[in-house]
């Protein structure tokens, strides 16, 4: 092989080169993204979700736990927290469902939500929290709540076993259609 092509080969290989410098092909597919969790955390012997009232922000209405991930915190250990703080429950055993994710056209920003579902978890439910009320209620009941805008297509992705993303278009109030894949 010659210089050039060991020179691409060591681009594949080490995007970021010698020094550590990520090299210019890398750095335009670099995007913004937020990143966050939402946990569906199922009871075991009677079925039922629990769900948030959510009043603290623009996303109101009823929702699942979750939150973002801070920085230097894995995927699972932001789930795990989010769910302790909103709801007093302590989870394991979360199973990775799916992503939604939502792009913004003008600059390719994403949004994106890791789903997870639990039916392990120890504690007592919390009767409200910072984010809102919280509470057990049966799954077949959320399409009569005033649920978050976004709410059904993410946790069809969460119970559908043929379903692992739902994609939408990144509005404000992420009330763009979503379709689940």
């Amino acid at each position: 092989m010659d210089i050039a092509g060991q020179e691409r080969r060591a681009n594949i290989v080490r995007p970021y080169g010698e020094r550590g410098v990520i090299h210019q092909e890398v750095a335009l597919r670099i995007k913004t993204a937020v990143l966050t969790n939402m946990i569906m955390i199922q009871h075991p012997e009677t079925g039922r979700i629990v769900v948030q009232e959510r009043v603290k922000d623009e996303w109101g209405g009823i929702t699942l736990p979750g939150g973002h991930v801070e920085n230097g915190e894995s995927l699972l250990a932001s789930a795990i927290r989010e769910a302790y703080e909103e709801t007093g429950l302590t989870v394991d055993k979360l199973e990775l469902r799916g992503v939604v994710h939502w792009c913004r056209e003008e600059d390719d920003a994403r949004y994106l939500v890791f789903l997870y579902r639990t039916r392990s978890f120890t504690g007592e439910l919390l009767e409200d929290a910072d984010e809102g009320r919280v509470f057990w209620a049966e799954l077949d009941d959320l399409p009569n709540m005033n649920l978050s805008n976004g709410l059904m297509p993410m946790v069809e992705a969460l119970v559908r076993d043929d379903a692992s993303e739902a994609f939408a278009e990144w509005l404000p109030d992420f009330s763009a259609p979503m379709t689940v894949l």
